[in-house]
């Protein structure tokens, strides 16, 4: 797994606790630890796994998968809603 800074609109999307993602979800819907298969939208967050699929870090993201930086390729669901604040 590789860590990577995301700040300012990015950090709002961590801080979001709606995007959390429950334990059984983690295993069945985002296949946590299995390898190309595990969704490329997780993060970790200070409080557990977070869904960032309908973020602003969507992008981010799918360019990293475009360019190898990282190798999970799963986009397991519709992911979960998220509001920015206003």
């Amino acid at each position: 797994m590789r860590a990577v800074d995301f700040q300012d609109e990015y950090s709002e999307c961590l801080s979001d606790k709606n995007l959390c993602i429950s334990d059984t979800y983690l295993d069945s819907i985002c296949k946590i630890h299995q390898g190309e298969k595990t969704c490329r939208y997780i993060c970790l967050s200070i409080d557990g796994y977070k869904c960032v699929k309908n973020t602003p870090m969507k992008k981010v993201i799918n360019n990293m998968v475009k360019d190898r930086i990282i190798k999970v390729n799963g986009d397991n669901c519709a992911g979960k809603p998220y509001k920015p604040a206003q």
